[in-house]
Protein backbone atom coordinates (compact mmCIF):
# COMPACT_ATOMS: atom_id res chain seq x y z
CA UNK A 1 0.00 0.00 0.00
CA UNK A 2 1.95 3.36 -0.78
CA UNK A 3 1.87 5.97 1.63
CA UNK A 4 0.17 9.25 2.15
CA UNK A 5 0.94 11.95 -0.73
CA UNK A 6 3.14 14.75 -0.49
CA UNK A 7 2.62 17.34 -2.23
CA UNK A 8 5.86 18.70 -3.75
CA UNK A 9 5.61 22.84 -5.19
CA UNK A 10 5.78 23.00 -9.13
CA UNK A 11 8.65 24.56 -10.49
CA UNK A 12 8.42 27.90 -11.22
CA UNK A 13 5.55 27.75 -8.67
CA UNK A 14 6.75 28.58 -5.39
CA UNK A 15 9.90 28.01 -6.22
CA UNK A 16 12.55 28.93 -9.03
CA UNK A 17 12.79 25.27 -11.12
CA UNK A 18 13.79 23.83 -14.51
CA UNK A 19 12.64 20.72 -16.51
CA UNK A 20 15.84 19.21 -14.87
CA UNK A 21 14.49 19.78 -11.68
CA UNK A 22 11.67 17.15 -13.07
CA UNK A 23 11.89 13.30 -12.03
CA UNK A 24 13.94 11.11 -14.70
CA UNK A 25 12.47 7.60 -15.68
CA UNK A 26 14.39 4.73 -17.69
CA UNK A 27 15.98 6.67 -20.50
CA UNK A 28 13.18 8.77 -21.22
CA UNK A 29 13.68 12.03 -19.66
CA UNK A 30 11.32 13.51 -17.67
CA UNK A 31 8.04 10.96 -16.81
CA UNK A 32 6.46 13.00 -14.57
CA UNK A 33 6.01 16.56 -13.73
CA UNK A 34 5.67 17.74 -9.83
CA UNK A 35 2.86 16.54 -8.40
CA UNK A 36 0.81 18.17 -4.88
CA UNK A 37 -1.50 20.89 -4.83
CA UNK A 38 -2.33 22.79 -8.26
CA UNK A 39 -2.95 26.25 -8.95
CA UNK A 40 -1.53 27.75 -5.82
CA UNK A 41 1.87 28.75 -4.49
CA UNK A 42 1.52 27.24 -1.27
CA UNK A 43 0.85 23.46 -0.74
CA UNK A 44 -1.63 21.64 0.55
CA UNK A 45 -2.04 18.37 3.02
CA UNK A 46 -4.01 16.84 0.24
CA UNK A 47 -6.95 15.54 2.34
CA UNK A 48 -9.01 15.73 -0.96
CA UNK A 49 -6.90 13.37 -3.07
CA UNK A 50 -7.96 10.07 -2.67
CA UNK A 51 -4.65 7.66 -1.92
CA UNK A 52 -3.20 6.72 -5.07
CA UNK A 53 -4.05 9.45 -7.13
CA UNK A 54 -1.55 12.56 -7.45
CA UNK A 55 -2.04 15.98 -9.71
CA UNK A 56 0.16 16.81 -11.63
CA UNK A 57 1.17 20.63 -12.48
CA UNK A 58 1.62 20.94 -16.76
CA UNK A 59 0.38 23.43 -19.18
CA UNK A 60 -2.07 23.16 -21.45
CA UNK A 61 -1.05 25.05 -24.72
CA UNK A 62 -3.49 26.16 -27.51
CA UNK A 63 -2.18 27.66 -30.89
CA UNK A 64 -4.56 28.48 -34.01
CA UNK A 65 -3.92 27.42 -36.89
CA UNK A 66 -3.56 30.20 -39.51
CA UNK A 67 -5.76 30.74 -42.47
CA UNK A 68 -2.83 29.51 -44.79
CA UNK A 69 -2.29 26.33 -42.29
CA UNK A 70 -3.90 24.44 -45.16
CA UNK A 71 -1.31 24.99 -47.92
CA UNK A 72 1.65 25.56 -45.47
CA UNK A 73 1.74 22.22 -43.52
CA UNK A 74 2.80 19.54 -45.86
CA UNK A 75 5.83 21.05 -46.65
CA UNK A 76 6.51 20.98 -42.89
CA UNK A 77 4.99 18.35 -41.39
CA UNK A 78 7.81 15.78 -41.27
CA UNK A 79 10.10 18.26 -39.43
CA UNK A 80 7.26 18.87 -37.31
CA UNK A 81 5.89 15.41 -36.65
CA UNK A 82 9.67 14.06 -35.90
CA UNK A 83 10.05 17.21 -33.41
CA UNK A 84 7.29 16.12 -31.57
CA UNK A 85 7.68 12.39 -31.59
CA UNK A 86 11.24 13.16 -29.68
CA UNK A 87 9.65 15.72 -27.40
CA UNK A 88 7.29 13.10 -26.62
CA UNK A 89 9.73 10.35 -25.61
CA UNK A 90 11.78 13.13 -23.95
CA UNK A 91 8.49 13.06 -21.20
CA UNK A 92 8.49 17.48 -22.50
CA UNK A 93 5.17 16.73 -24.69
CA UNK A 94 2.81 14.66 -22.78
CA UNK A 95 0.24 14.75 -25.35
CA UNK A 96 -0.35 16.75 -28.63
CA UNK A 97 -2.65 16.89 -31.72
CA UNK A 98 -4.83 18.85 -34.23
CA UNK A 99 -8.79 19.65 -34.66
CA UNK A 100 -9.42 18.21 -38.03
CA UNK A 101 -11.65 21.28 -38.42
CA UNK A 102 -7.87 23.00 -38.61
CA UNK A 103 -8.73 25.65 -36.05
CA UNK A 104 -6.35 24.64 -33.61
CA UNK A 105 -3.64 22.41 -32.11
CA UNK A 106 -3.87 21.31 -28.32
CA UNK A 107 -0.44 19.83 -26.55
CA UNK A 108 0.10 19.16 -22.81
CA UNK A 109 3.40 20.19 -22.07
CA UNK A 110 5.83 20.02 -19.13
CA UNK A 111 7.81 22.87 -18.21
CA UNK A 112 8.95 25.38 -15.54
CA UNK A 113 6.72 27.67 -16.58
CA UNK A 114 3.98 29.36 -18.76
CA UNK A 115 6.63 31.22 -21.07
CA UNK A 116 8.73 28.07 -20.99
CA UNK A 117 5.44 25.78 -22.61
CA UNK A 118 4.54 28.92 -24.75
CA UNK A 119 8.35 29.33 -26.08
CA UNK A 120 8.50 25.76 -26.57
CA UNK A 121 5.57 25.80 -29.22
CA UNK A 122 6.59 28.90 -30.59
CA UNK A 123 9.83 27.70 -31.63
CA UNK A 124 8.05 25.04 -33.37
CA UNK A 125 8.03 24.95 -37.07
CA UNK A 126 4.84 24.94 -37.53
CA UNK A 127 4.49 28.20 -35.81
CA UNK A 128 7.80 29.52 -37.11
CA UNK A 129 6.81 28.41 -41.02
CA UNK A 130 2.93 30.34 -40.56
CA UNK A 131 0.89 26.64 -39.87
CA UNK A 132 0.08 28.06 -36.08
CA UNK A 133 -0.05 31.41 -34.91
CA UNK A 134 -0.48 32.99 -31.19
CA UNK A 135 0.00 30.20 -29.00
CA UNK A 136 -1.27 30.53 -25.22
CA UNK A 137 -0.66 28.68 -22.34
CA UNK A 138 -2.69 28.11 -18.63
CA UNK A 139 -1.77 25.40 -15.78
CA UNK A 140 -3.22 22.14 -15.99
CA UNK A 141 -3.87 19.89 -13.13
CA UNK A 142 -3.68 16.46 -14.70
CA UNK A 143 -4.55 13.14 -12.72
CA UNK A 144 -2.02 10.67 -12.68
CA UNK A 145 -1.96 7.23 -10.51
CA UNK A 146 0.61 7.57 -8.03
CA UNK A 147 4.03 5.98 -8.80
CA UNK A 148 4.53 2.84 -6.65
CA UNK A 149 7.74 2.32 -5.23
Amino acid sequence: MAGPLRPIAAPGVGTRGSLSDLPQGRGRGPVRGPVGHFGTEETSDMDDVPEGVEIESVYLVEVAYTPEAAERRPALRQRHLTRIARLLREGRLIEAGGCTDFSRAVLLVRAASEDEAVHLVAEDVYTTGGVWQAPTAVGYGRVVPSVEA
